[in-house]
């Protein structure tokens, strides 16, 4: 969840970049990101074998592969109001992942039938972080 929620606010910084004068979006996504990379550093310092291997990866292929390929074809595709409004899109949705990956946690709630699984602070923080809006 933190990494698609750090790719979300990555992209926005980049939204936020081509939308002139928007510096609040800059200013609040930049940061959102300072704070889910170094969340990411304390949870890979402290993850286990299998999570260490699995999530870096993970970051290296949504926020280097994903938000740079989505950069460099908006870049070289698109000009103006349609590279705003393609980029404000795909801010748009990873917005919804970002919000719906907390569902994967629920379910694993309701098949173990237990709320040890569900850790309350990292599903309501990234939440408070998202008081903005994508204008189109």
């Amino acid at each position: 969840m933190h990494v698609i929620v750090l790719c979300t606010t990555m992209l926005l910084v980049y939204y936020g970049y081509l939308k002139s004068k928007a510096y609040l979006i800059m200013g609040i996504n930049g940061i959102g990101s300072l704070i889910k990379i170094i969340y990411l550093i304390f949870y890979l310092m402290y993850a286990s074998r299998k999570e260490n291997k699995f999530t870096p990866k993970l970051i290296l292929l949504l926020n280097v592969g994903a938000s740079g390929g989505m950069i460099l074809i908006s870049n070289f595709l698109l000009k103006g109001s349609k590279r705003v409004t393609a980029v404000g899109w795909l801010c748009a949705a990873y917005n919804l992942a970002a919000i719906g990956s907390p569902l994967s946690i629920m379910k694993r709630v309701i098949t173990t039938k237990s709320v040890r699984v569900y850790a309350i602070f990292f599903v309501i923080f990234p939440y408070s972080q998202r008081h903005h809006v994508v204008v189109l």
